[in-house]
């Protein structure tokens, strides 16, 4: 009976959808990504002096990268400053740094 009652709760947790406590938001606009905040900070470094050579050999070494527009994110982490976010990909455990610019919050439904 524990087995039966085990696997049940298995599928139940297999085929519900994941919830999160964190914030959701939709990713607007094609942004650049890192994973981590340094390197971030250093793209977008390059991004402001003109350097594209320095801004394509960080994406070319997988440094940084673009966001696709469309991506469904939890909101992990804002800073006070700069503008920048910690986001995970709903689903996913990967953490990423971008600006929070480039999302738009989810609305909650309101209650009818």
């Amino acid at each position: 009976m524990r087995k039966a009652i085990a696997h049940v709760v298995i599928l139940l947790l297999l085929s519900a959808e994941t919830a999160t406590a964190n914030p959701v938001a939709l990713v607007q606009t094609s942004c650049l990504a890192a994973l981590k905040e340094r390197s971030l900070d250093k793209a977008f470094g390059y991004m402001m002096a003109g350097d594209r050579s320095s801004l394509n050999g960080m994406i070319a070494e997988s440094k940084v990268f673009m966001l696709k527009r469309g991506l469904k994110v939890e909101i992990l982490k804002k800073k006070a400053t700069g503008g920048k976010i910690k986001i995970r990909p709903v689903g996913s455990e990967v953490e990423i740094w971008t600006i929070e610019k480039a999302l738009k919050r989810e609305e909650k439904p309101k209650p009818e």
